[in-house]
């Protein structure tokens, strides 16, 4: 297995449209330890909720993180 540099997820998550800048250190860290799958999972939810448009803006954050 390969192993994925420390800002790798963050840097994936970044480009996804993620809010990196305004998480928490707490959540950062949380989100950097992620594996290259389930970064994979979370970056394609967070663009196909944006693609969804308006009617999910709303429920997208809550502490920087959708839902």
């Amino acid at each position: 297995m390969e192993e994925q540099a420390p800002d790798a997820p963050l840097d994936v998550l970044a480009a996804s449209g993620f809010p990196i800048d305004e998480l928490t250190d707490g959540q950062r860290a949380v989100l950097a330890a992620l594996s290259a799958d389930e970064v994979a999972v979370l970056a394609g939810v967070g663009r196909r909720l944006a693609e969804a448009g308006p009617e999910v803006q709303a429920h997208l954050m809550v502490g920087g993180l959708f839902f």
